[in-house]
């Protein structure tokens, strides 16, 4: 029974360390380090991982270990949130546009190639951090800062999301949608707002478009 309480105290902490993103989305849980932070053996610290397996709130790879899934969200949770993004998106891009605002061109740039390099490495995680700092510095130039973080916290959730209707990683906004970050950036270093704002609009229907595919796949799995 001692074990079993000691399981539940380390199975709560955990959980609770992954609420606030000190473990975040992708990374891998080391069982011998989490034993030594809480000063535990190492059985409960497994039994712990066990249950948050059950909970899906980790999951066992085969050769990588226990990893820390990635938040789940529903259909219209995910689609509303795209609305959410592409209206501020647009207002953004109006907002440059009429105050002539300059963009930091060499900071973005940088941010991009190391973005496109970090790609080929097909390494999630890092992908999606390169993505939001890539971001990040795009929508610096507004001068609401609470608009800012608005924006990138959206971009945040889209990103590190995983949509019940997916189930493979290919799937992930991250990668499928990576030419329209790059033909957004494109649009806007030759001050092309109107094509920016075309860009975000293919961008989000093409996002809604697939998750309507793949409601019709798991409609027919399930029929």
């Amino acid at each position: 029974m001692k074990t079993n309480k000691t399981a539940r105290l380390v199975q709560d902490k955990i959980r609770h360390q992954i609420e606030l993103g000190i473990l975040k989305p992708g990374s891998r849980i080391i069982e011998t380090d989490i034993a030594t932070e809480f000063k535990v053996s190492r059985s409960p610290v497994r039994a712990a991982c066990d249950l948050l397996v059950e909970e899906g709130i980790l999951t066992k790879i085969p050769y990588r270990g226990l990893i820390v899934n990635l938040p789940k969200i529903t259909e219209k949770e995910f689609v509303d949130r795209l609305d959410v993004f592409e209206l501020l998106m647009i207002q953004y891009f109006f907002y440059l546009e009429r105050q002539l605002i300059e963009l930091p061109v060499s900071t973005i740039d940088e941010q991009f190639e190391v973005l496109k390099e970090v790609k080929q490495s097909g390494d999630i995680t890092d992908i999606i951090k390169r993505e939001l700092l890539f971001f990040q510095v795009i929508v610096s130039s507004h001068k609401n800062i609470y608009y800012q973080k608005l924006l990138t916290t959206l971009l945040d959730e889209l990103l590190n999301s995983d949509p019940l209707f997916y189930r493979q990683d290919s799937d992930r906004l991250s990668l499928v949608y990576f030419n329209y970050f790059t033909d957004i950036w494109e649009s806007l270093k030759r001050k092309d707002y109107p094509k920016a704002r075309r860009d975000v609009r293919l961008f989000i229907n093409d996002a809604k478009l697939n998750v309507l595919d793949q409601q019709e796949i798991m409609a027919k799995y399930r029929n």
